[in-house]
C-alpha cells in the first residue's frame, strides 16, 4: 500500500507528512507570541476567524529555533479534533511512499526526536523522515494546544 506525503525541510533535513492530515499550506506570515506557552509554540495566528496555535517544528524536534522568513511555510494540520499550524522550511513535493519501503528509525535510545519519526523512506537521491503526527502531538503538546 502506498501513501502520499508532502515533503518539507526542517533544520536542513527532509521530512514528510501524510497528505491526509494537511488542511492547508500557507506562506509564512508572522505569528503573535502568547505568554506562558512552551518554547516550541511560536505563537498564534487566525484561520477562518479562529485562533490557531502555531508550533515551531524545529523546536518541537529539540533543535535550534527556526528563524522564519519568506522561504518558510506554515502547514495547517488536523490532529484528531484539533487544528494547529507548524512552521517548516521550504515545502517540497508530493511523493508516493510504499508502506513496505518505510524503514524503522535506528534504535538509538533516549527520548529525542526519534519518537516522532514513523519511519525513513529511502528515495532516489534523498531520505525522507516520515513524521508520526500522533506521536508529535502527544502528551503535553495537545494539552498545551488545547489551552491556547
Amino acid at each position: 500500500m502506498s501513501r502520499e506525503c508532502i515533503t518539507f525541510e526542517v533544520g536542513g533535513q527532509t521530512f514528510g507528512l501524510d497528505i491526509g492530515v494537511i488542511r492547508e499550506i500557507r506562506d509564512w506570515s508572522p505569528v503573535t507570541r502568547v505568554p506562558g506557552m512552551p518554547p516550541y509554540v511560536a505563537g498564534v495566528a487566525t484561520l477562518d476567524g479562529a485562533i490557531l496555535p502555531v508550533v515551531d517544528l524545529a523546536l518541537r524536534l529539540g533543535w535550534e529555533p527556526t528563524l522564519a522568513g519568506e522561504q518558510h511555510a506554515i502547514l495547517i494540520v488536523q490532529i484528531g479534533n484539533r487544528t494547529c499550524g507548524m512552521v517548516v522550511g521550504p515545502v517540497g513535493d508530493l511523493v508516493m511512499i510504499e508502506q513496505t519501503s518505510l524503514l524503522a528509525p535506528p534504535p538509538l535510545g533516549g527520548t529525542g526526536a526519534l519518537r516522532f519519526i514513523e519511519g525513513i523512506a529511502p528515495l532516489p537521491n534523498r531520505m525522507v523522515q516520515v513524521l508520526d503526527i500522533e506521536a508529535l502531538a502527544g502528551g503535553e503538546m495537545m494539552s498545551t494546544l488545547h489551552s491556547a
